[in-house]
């Protein structure tokens, strides 16, 4: 009898494994090259002070395959017990994002646990090497100033900018939408504390980055599934 009680009082917090499913697909009549990688992410919706999070990703090559690509999105009942839950698809061809999901695909909330996702083609996606990538978020909150910035230098394999105080180097490397920044040597001006305080924060959000994508001409760099910082496109380049 004690044993058939613990049962039952353990059920409860068990944790039980769910799964979103569907295709993703495109109606542009072009043959993606066998490298082409499709990547499928689960987020949880923004919040007050707190930016959307990724609660779980899969990405594959295509293979030679071509669209509709069907994918299985994993999950875990405790990322999704409060909030609401939509799907998103992208694919990549040599590093460069080729097609996006530009629809809210909501999921779990409404009992949906299929989802068939349109990507259209996004032209006017901006490379994440060459490209001056002005802050315009951090950890959640709106950056100080008008002058910190990430530039990724292609050919030198170098990442430097400003932190909005001080000139900062460093290296970079990148794999498909994997990436890892190293800074390097800075230079030692002092600013107002305010200003201080988010050079410490925008340095130690750099050495925690782990992946990016870029949505038209805004950078999210990503760590855990969540936006360390928000970047758009300088105007040129």
């Amino acid at each position: 009898m004690r044993f058939g009680l613990l049962l039952l009082l353990l059920a409860p917090i068990v944790a039980i494994a769910g799964t979103i499913a569907g295709n993703v697909s495109h109606r542009e009549r072009i043959a993606l090259p066998e490298d082409a990688t499709v990547v499928v992410r689960l987020e949880g919706a923004a919040r007050f002070n707190r930016p959307a999070r990724v609660i779980s990703e899969v990405r594959f090559v295509a293979g030679g395959a071509q669209s509709p690509f069907a994918y299985s999105l994993p999950y875990s009942d405790a990322a999704v017990r409060t909030g609401n839950f939509a799907v998103e698809a992208e694919i990549w061809v040599a590093g460069k994002l080729r097609f996006a999901s530009s629809d809210a695909y909501p999921v779990i909330r409404n009992g949906k646990t299929r989802a068939d996702i349109l990507v259209r083609s996004a032209p006017g996606s901006t490379s994440l090497q060459g490209t001056k990538w002005m802050l315009v978020e951090l950890n959640g909150r709106s950056s100080l100033g008008d002058t910190a910035f990430i530039r990724f230098d292609g050919r030198m394999r170098s990442a430097g900018g400003n932190t909005g105080v001080n000139v900062f180097g460093g290296d970079y490397t990148l794999n498909g939408t994997d990436l890892i920044i190293t800074p390097g040597a800075q230079t030692m001006i002092a600013g107002t504390p305010e200003m201080m305080e988010q050079e410490r924060a925008f340095m130690s959000a750099l050495r925690r980055v782990t992946t990016y994508r870029i949505r038209g001409r805004m950078l999210e760099l990503i760590a855990d599934g969540v936006v360390l910082a928000r970047f758009r496109a300088a105007t040129g380049g």
